[in-house]
């Protein structure tokens, strides 16, 4: 029973060609595949990640995928009611390192897609996230140093990045 992977609580998703499970969820939640927030790129290596992790399941990769984008922006859009009352107050949002835009399509319920500018190495990620939710988009780079990146911001937002980089690149960083 895939709702015992995927609560009712859960975020919708949307595959290309969802699965009759997948819509009676969408159904469940009142929310419809066609919803472009909902579009997940094929090359989103997150979502291959979470398929391997799950056996090669697409629901359960797919539940997991969405759960963990929401939380995270739940999370990030309390930290920004905290600071702006609101967070359609934001301007300007640098969700850096966004991939193909797993929290950034939960943030645009209360940011406005003009206030997001989302940066990635992949030339991919950033294409998608720019045509299907409308936000800024450009392709960042390997050192701080080349990123074409103009501020400020408001926020700037970075989930894992800097778990996954040596040290001397993770210092380069933050220095920038």
């Amino acid at each position: 029973d895939r709702r015992a992977v995927c609560s009712a609580a859960m975020p919708q998703a949307a595959l290309a060609a969802p699965t009759p499970a997948v819509r009676a969820l969408l159904a469940e939640w009142g929310r419809s595949a066609d919803d472009p927030r909902l579009e997940v790129d094929p090359g989103d290596e997150m979502l291959a990640f979470l398929r391997d992790l799950h056996g090669g399941d697409p629901e359960q990769a797919l539940c997991a995928y969405y759960r963990s984008g929401a939380s995270i922006a739940a999370v990030l859009l309390q930290v920004l009611r905290w600071r702006f009352g609101d967070a359609a107050r934001v301007t300007s949002l640098l969700d850096f390192a966004s991939g193909y835009g797993r929290v950034t399509r939960f943030l645009l319920g209360e940011v406005p897609a003009a206030a997001v500018t989302v940066a990635d190495i992949l030339p991919g990620a950033v294409a998608f996230q720019r045509s299907t939710f409308g936000v800024r988009a450009l392709t960042s780079t390997p050192r701080p140093e080349d990123l074409g990146v103009h501020g400020p911001f408001d926020a700037i937002f970075v989930t894992s990045l800097f778990t996954h980089l040596p040290e001397r690149r993770l210092t380069a960083w933050l220095a920038a």
